[in-house]
C-alpha cells in the first residue's frame, strides 16, 4: 500500500490543535469539546465581552468602542421594546448605562486603556438580544454552569440568512472573562434564551 504524503504544517497550514492545547477549552461544556476548532483569547480588561464581539464583527478587538455604542443606539431607539424583554424600566436603566464610558480618572488617563468597573461589563443574558439584533447574527453563549447557562440569542428583527451557519458568534463565558470560539460547520447549538 503506498504511503500517502502529508505536507508538513505551515503558518498556513498548520497542524489543527488538540483540545488539551485550546485555552479555557475546561470553561466550555463537554459534549462541545469535539466541535470547537480553536478558542481565541482577548485582552481582560473588563471590555473582553465586547472585544470578543469586535473581533467577530470587524475582525478587529479594538473597534469595541464601536460595538458598544451601536447597542446603546439600539437600545434608545428601541427603548419600549427592551423595557419589556428585561421586565421592568429599572433593568433596561443599568444596562443602557453599562454601555456609557466609565468617567475619566483625574489622572486624565483614557479610558482606552483602563480597566472597566464591573458596572460596565458585557453581561449575558441581557445584552444577547441586543447585540444580535444590532450585528444581525445569531449570539451563542458557550458555558458551564457556574459561569451562566448555554444559551442563543437571534435577533429580534431580522429576515433569515440564506446560510446560517455564516451568521453565528460563539461566545465562551469563563469566570468574569469572555473568548471568542470557532466552532466547526454544523455543529449544535444550545436552546434559544427564554426571552
Amino acid at each position: 500500500m503506498p504511503t500517502v504524503y502529508e505536507a508538513p504544517p505551515t503558518m498556513s497550514n498548520p497542524l489543527p490543535l488538540t483540545s488539551s492545547q485550546i485555552f479555557g477549552i475546561n470553561h466550555m461544556p463537554k459534549f462541545m469539546h469535539p466541535f470547537i476548532e480553536d478558542i481565541t483569547n482577548v485582552d481582560g480588561d473588563g471590555y473582553c465581552g465586547y472585544r470578543a464581539v469586535a473581533l467577530a464583527q470587524r475582525g478587529n478587538k479594538e473597534d469595541f468602542e464601536l460595538i458598544r455604542c451601536s447597542m446603546s443606539r439600539e437600545l434608545r431607539l428601541n427603548k419600549d421594546m427592551y423595557v419589556a424583554i428585561f421586565g421592568c424600566e429599572k433593568r433596561y436603566q443599568y444596562i443602557c448605562d453599562a454601555l456609557l464610558p466609565p468617567p475619566r480618572t483625574r489622572q486624565r488617563n483614557s479610558n482606552r486603556n483602563s480597566v472597566a468597573p464591573r458596572d460596565k461589563w458585557f453581561t449575558l443574558p441581557d445584552m444577547g438580544h441586543v447585540v444580535a439584533t444590532i450585528l444581525d447574527r445569531v449570539v451563542v453563549q458557550l458555558s458551564i454552569l457556574q459561569n451562566g447557562p448555554c444559551e442563543t440569542f437571534f435577533p429580534l428583527r431580522s429576515i433569515s440568512a440564506s446560510n446560517p451557519s455564516s451568521r453565528v458568534i460563539f461566545l465562551g463565558a469563563l469566570p468574569d472573562h469572555y473568548v471568542l470560539v470557532k466552532l466547526k460547520v454544523g455543529c449544535p447549538i444550545p436552546k434559544s434564551n427564554t426571552l
